[in-house]
Order: C-alpha cells, then sequence, then structure tokens
C-alpha cells in the first residue's frame, strides 16, 4: 500500500511528446483509473510509474520517496498486462509463484501464497495445465494470481480485459472490484473502455494528447464534463452537439442553433453571459435527455424527421436527422417510428451543458 505521486512529468518519443507535464495524486488504498483514446499518453504514464519508461522531466514519488533512480524490480510493483505474459512452458501454478522462486521464498511458504491466490480467483483446478490449454479469461485470472502472490505496494494494470471477450469482461469487472476492495492494495488501471472506469474507479484522470483533462469521480465527469473532449468521450451513445449562440427574444434569452431555440433559466443565461462569449457556444445534451414523440411536446418541441431506429431490449435509439446532423435520442422500448417519419423532439433544459466553441471548456 502506498501513494504515489508523479509531478510535471513529460516523455518525449522524438518528436512525440507522448507526456505532456502531468501532475497526478493517487491515494494510498485507491483505485486510479486511466482512461482515454489510443495514443493519449495513458500507458506511458503507467510504464514511467513501473520504471519501464525514464521520463524526460519531472518525478515520481512513492509515498514521499523519489524513485526516478531506482530499478523496475526494486519499486515492489506488480503489472498486469493485456498480453497475459505467462511462460507458455511452465504450469499455471509454477507462473503464480514464479515471482516467489526469484525471491527464494522456501518452497512450503510458496504453495501457501499460491493456494491462496488461486482461491481468491477461483483457479485451484488449473493450476497443473499450461497456458496453452487455458481460456483467454483463465490466462488472465492467472497472470492477476501471479500479481496478488507478491502482496505488492501497487497493482498496475495495462488494458488487462482487452483480450477477453465482452461477457467474460463484465464477470472479471466485478471480480477486479472485489479483490482491489479486499487486498486494499492501491491500484492504477489503464483502459480505453470508458464502462470499465466508470464502474470500477474511485477517480478517473482522462488524458487527451498527453495532458489530463479532467480528474474527478466518476459520476462527477459524468455530470459536469470539463471540456468537449469529455463530454464527447463519457457517456453512450455519446454527448450530442450543436453550434449556437445566446439571443434575446420576447423578453426571454434563448440559446439559438441553426433549426430550434431552447429558452434558458434566467441563472444560467446569467452565466453565460458573465463568460463574455455568447455568439460562438456549443450546446451539449445527452442522448438520454432528449425527448421524442409524435405529438408536439409543447414550447422549445421541434420537428424533426427519424434517420433511423436501434431496438436495445431494454431501450430504442432514435436517430434523428437535426440541420445536417444526425443526432441520438435514448426513447422507450415501446417507441415505434418508421424511417423518414415526422416526429418532435424536445430538450431537458435543465440537464443541457454550454461550452465556449473556441476554447472549448466548460460554461455551465
Amino acid at each position: 500500500m502506498v501513494k504515489i505521486t508523479i509531478e510535471n512529468v513529460v516523455k518525449r518519443f522524438g518528436n512525440v511528446i507522448a507526456v505532456n507535464n502531468i501532475s497526478l495524486e493517487i491515494k494510498d488504498k485507491e483505485f486510479f483509473v486511466l482512461l482515454g483514446p489510443s495514443g493519449c499518453g495513458k500507458s506511458t504514464t503507467l510504464n514511467i510509474i513501473a520504471g519501464l519508461e525514464r521520463q524526460d522531466q519531472g518525478s515520481v514519488y512513492f509515498d514521499d520517496e523519489k524513485v526516478d533512480e531506482v530499478p523496475p524490480e526494486k519499486r515492489d510493483v506488480a503489472m498486469v498486462f493485456q498480453s497475459y505474459a505467462l511462460y507458455p512452458h511452465m504450469t499455471a501454478y509454477r507462473n503464480i509463484a514464479f515471482p516467489l522462486m526469484v525471491r527464494k521464498v522456501p518452497s512450503d511458504k510458496i504453495r501457501k501464497q499460491v493456494m491462496e491466490a488461486a482461491q481468491m480467483l477461483g483457479i485451484e483446478s488449473l493450476l497443473d495445465r499450461k497456458p496453452y490449454e487455458l481460456s483467454g479469461g483463465e490466462r488472465q485470472r492467472v497472470a492477476l494470481a501471479r500479481a496478488i502472490v507478491r502482496n505488492p505496494k501497487a497493482f498496475l494494470l495495462d488494458e488487462p480485459l482487452s483480450n477477453i471477450d465482452a461477457k467474460l469482461r463484465v464477470a472479471m469487472r466485478a471480480e477486479l472490484i472485489r479483490l482491489q476492495k479486499t487486498l486494499k492494495t492501491t491500484t492504477i488501471y489503464v483502459t480505453h473502455d470508458q464502462v470499465e472506469a466508470m464502474t470500477m474507479a474511485d477517480r478517473i484522470a482522462i488524458m487527451n494528447k498527453g495532458k489530463v483533462a479532467q480528474l474527478d469521480e466518476p459520476i462527477r465527469i459524468f455530470d459536469k464534463p470539463a471540456d468537449t473532449f469529455v463530454a464527447g468521450f463519457i457517456g453512450s451513445p455519446p454527448m450530442n452537439f450543436f453550434h449556437c449562440s445566446l439571443m434575446e427574444e420576447k423578453e426571454k434569452t434563448k440559446l439559438k442553433t441553426s433549426e430550434f431555440s431552447l429558452s434558458l433559466p434566467s441563472d444560467v443565461a446569467a452565466l453565460v453571459k458573465e463568460h463574455g462569449n455568447t455568439s460562438d457556444l456549443i450546446l451539449a445534451v445527452r442522448p438520454q435527455n432528449i425527448s421524442v414523440s409524435k405529438q408536439r411536446l409543447g414550447d422549445d418541441s421541434f420537428e424533426t424527421e427519424v434517420y433511423a431506429v436501434e431496438p436495445l431490449g431494454t431501450e430504442t435509439i432514435v436517430d434523428l436527422t437535426v440541420g445536417g446532423q444526425i443526432v441520438k435520442s435514448v426513447c422507450p422500448p415501446t417507441f415505434k417510428a418508421s424511417l423518414g417519419e415526422k416526429v418532435w423532439a424536445k430538450i431537458d433544459i435543465a440537464k443541457i451543458h454550454v461550452y465556449d466553441r473556441k476554447t472549448e471548456k466548460l460554461i455551465v
């Protein structure tokens, strides 16, 4: 168990800045997720913490001890990779035991620790098998057991569930949450999958182009995305965006797009006016906050056309054509509509976000 701090870390690969002056503090016993698209710098950041990459600038601390000069094997962290990295000629038992064998731990103690880890992950019956005799999920459990058996200061997991099927990933998410809370070990988890991040993390750092776009608890990131990148990255289906401006119309302040306008509550209007830029804005709204009906839905509703219908059983995603763009709405599973049919849409004004189009930062 350890607090991990990275301070003003920069890492370059030639002319590419993979990690661009980021600072993070991962709390002791925290499940911390680095989330972002491919190439955003999350795996490089993890490798710097592990000591597998050396940063060009900045420092890494374990508790208050600087570990920049400490080699990976002395940092007392356990890594689990996307590729499992098991020794193909060894049984599952020997793969799990290997870190203890290297340390010359007595064989009776090795057996005890291996069996405890195997029992924790439900793989006692697989210990005599070699990796080629195991499924992807079983191999991942062996890799996790090998990390657990070391009793490290921290677990560093790099996309560990990417190579297993969707159904097993759901089960393994629950296993990892339970394991981390049981072991109370500081955990840093890298993923591009927002569902993994939202369901598992105590806190998430969303990375984009080598920088941290937002760092917060999952629900706060979902409710208040700090910029348009985060807003578009978090949520399924993703956020809808409309270019708009602030207009005064019949004693009301409205957000006006090319196709519709929304009357703003006075407090929201005041915040946008206070920001200064009122002519170049972005309205963002989640598909769950757009209602669709075959009858008009009152003031500020607007007529549109059905582009596609995606029934999912628990809900139906309705794609609408609005001003030349496709807008997604999440409707009840009973909603039915034909392609090209005219319908009415209404945005929940209490759930909107407004961004500055130039800076892409959240206004309200």
